[in-house]
């Protein structure tokens, strides 16, 4: 499924336009599917319900929401913020609404906040995908008012205040419990901070043909299980540790054991044929303990991490290896430092570079066009902002354009972690993943990630799909360990544990 931009929108909105479909039955048929979405998760019947719209056709969607509302027997007011609509289609929806016994407010009608305050439902048609900077004070206001009240509120295409391409929020925003959103997703569905305001989203046809929707080109998709089922190889009866590949991982160092183990067990729990752990003896009789179906090379060391000079060693494990991780808690110090820089100039293996391993990367960047493995970064916003030298706040503000920016320069899978994990390929392409939660944002989370990533790509899948299928898999598998444990109290063990439900799916 693409995500499209405003001006994407507006070319399918055009096309339909040319074909016939006149933009008051686009309107017609956004509030009725809006509709239909509430219907499913709320009583209306006998509810009240407050219809905030605007000047413009959002603002014509909420008029037809409020009509299709009340002939489902809600009780329905409309406040007009900003006056009387001012396109042509939706002075008619309005219209519509006189022959209903549907009370209309101006925004500053004195009765106006009382009508607001008894709301059961809100629902915002204030703003549409138009909208920039921050809103007016009185808009301002009602939202503020809105987003106090105990009511379950609903925004129709996207939560009035944010705006549509790069999800910023300068003021106050519409806090929605459901969004239910029109043609495609947005820009500012995925992108914070404005998908924090979005609750639940629903995204709806409003009947154009697939040719009208050919009209909005894009390069970001969202992930979905279809791809990931597609992608996944299938297993075949004559199967063997072989054919499901060799995963070694460079992972751990005193203190860090954690991180050695997760990484591992997530691998094996993909679907590596053969897990190979490189770590410092002194953590070995920890991680082995715990997980005694990997194989392990424990190696002396004088600093509590792998040291440089087994260099020889590992790049020898990593030539009979089908897929490498670097990086998980490896720590990054001038030994590892050493060793890493090395491996990376020489290795051919593909790799999947993790945590300390992205942040030897910050500290020796120009070694980068010297990868020539093929190569995932698996970076979370921090690693971002170290490894390209500017600040988190930068790349929070333009997660989809650094990740694509270095992906393509590189000519690496880009793995930009959080909410909302991006995945950008060196194409260009872009692949955003909607499952996961909160309880995901906890230490050795991207340790689990990076090892299902790792257990791909020495399965046999590209960097690209290895890369979108792990974040997917991961992600879901977060969301089966939440309704298990709660979002507090999930641990990233609780994660690995539910990764065989997540491909029990898939092999269906």
């Amino acid at each position: 499924m693409t995500i499209l931009d405003k001006q994407n929108i507006r070319n399918v909105e055009n096309a339909a336009i040319s074909s016939g479909f006149s933009a008051a039955r686009m309107m017609e048929n956004a509030g009725s599917a809006a509709v239909s979405v509430l219907l499913e998760k709320k009583q209306v019947q006998g509810q009240y319900i407050v219809v905030l719209c605007g000047g413009g056709n959002n603002g014509g969607d909420g008029f037809v929401v409020a009509r299709k509302l009340h002939e489902e027997g809600a009780k329905v007011a409309v406040i007009l913020i900003s006056g009387m609509p001012k396109t042509a289609e939706a002075q008619e929806a309005l219209s519509k609404l006189t022959a209903y016994p549907i009370r209309i407010y101006k925004e500053n009608d004195s009765d106006a906040r009382l009508a607001l305050e008894g709301a059961q439902i809100i629902i915002d048609a204030i703003y549409g995908i138009g909208f920039h900077g921050s809103v007016d004070e009185n808009a301002a206001r009602i939202l503020a008012l809105a987003n106090r009240l105990p009511a379950y509120r609903v925004a129709l295409d996207l939560p009035s205040g944010c705006e549509c391409d790069t999800g910023a929020v300068y003021g106050t925003c519409f806090s929605a419990h459901l969004t239910v959103t029109f043609i495609a997703v947005k820009p500012c569905h995925v992108l914070a901070p404005a998908s924090d305001f979005c609750g639940k989203l629903v995204r709806v046809g409003i009947g154009l043909s697939k040719t009208m929707m050919a009209a909005g080109q894009s390069n970001i998709y969202l992930i979905d299980t279809a791809f990931v089922k597609n992608a996944l190889p299938k297993l075949s009866k004559n199967s063997h540790k072989g054919t499901c590949g060799t995963a070694l991982m460079l992972c751990g160092s005193y203190g860090m054991a954690g991180a050695a183990l997760l990484s591992g067990k997530a691998a094996l729990k993909s679907g590596a044929g053969l897990c190979r752990i490189i770590l410092p003896d002194a953590i070995y009789p920890i991680v082995a303990a715990a997980l005694p179906e990997a194989v392990y090379l424990p190696l002396p060391t004088r600093s509590g991490t792998v040291d440089a000079d087994a260099y020889p060693k590992i790049f020898d494990e990593a030539q009979k290896a089908n897929a490498m991780c670097i990086g998980c808690g490896l720590k990054n110090t001038e030994n590892t430092a050493a060793l890493v820089t090395r491996l990376l100039k020489n290795n051919k293996t593909p790799l999947v570079i993790d945590a300390d391993g992205i942040n030897i990367l910050s500290d020796n960047i120009d070694i980068l066009p010297e990868i020539t493995a093929p190569t995932v970064l698996t970076p979370h916003p921090g690693e971002m902002a170290r490894l390209l030298h500017v600040s988190k706040e930068d790349i929070a503000k333009n997660r989809f354009m650094v990740a694509g920016a270095l992906a393509q320069k590189f000519k690496m899978t880009v793995v930009l972690k959080g909410a909302n994990t991006v995945v950008a390929l060196p194409d260009g392409t872009l692949y955003v993943c909607m499952c996961g939660n909160p309880g995901m944002a906890t230490g050795g989370s991207g340790d689990t990630l990076a090892g299902i990533i790792t257990a791909l790509m020495a399965g046999g899948m590209t960097p690209q799909n290895a890369a979108i299928c792990g974040v997917q898999i991961h992600a879901m598998a977060g969301d089966i360990a939440s309704a298990r444990h709660s979002m507090h109290a999930m641990l990233p063990s609780d994660l690995i544990d539910c990764i065989g439900d997540v491909f029990r799916e898939f092999e269906e």
